[in-house]
């Protein structure tokens, strides 16, 4: 398994190679969100262990905020059929 630090460095590296401002930053929002987790609980415990599934999650938040260049809010929600909704 992996480590919530390990899968914020790799988030970050995927978001600076896409082009995102601040990816460290981003990276941490990104993986505290979808682990259902505050930020706070993400800095006081990096070496905790991430499961399979919440893996994939995040791996597919990223994948959709780097396909779609996406803010967070967005990439976070499921969208059926792979389109944006329109508001």
């Amino acid at each position: 398994m992996e480590t919530r630090d390990a899968l914020v460095a790799e988030v970050a590296v995927a978001l600076s190679a896409a082009g995102f401002g601040e990816p460290r930053r981003h990276a941490r929002r990104l993986v505290a969100s979808a682990l259902a987790i505050s930020r706070a609980d993400l800095f006081g415990h990096p070496d905790r262990a991430v499961d399979e599934k919440q893996i994939s999650r995040i791996r597919a938040m990223l994948g959709r905020m780097v396909a779609h260049r996406l803010p967070l809010a967005c990439a976070s929600r499921r969208i059926p059929g792979g389109k944006r909704r329109r508001h």
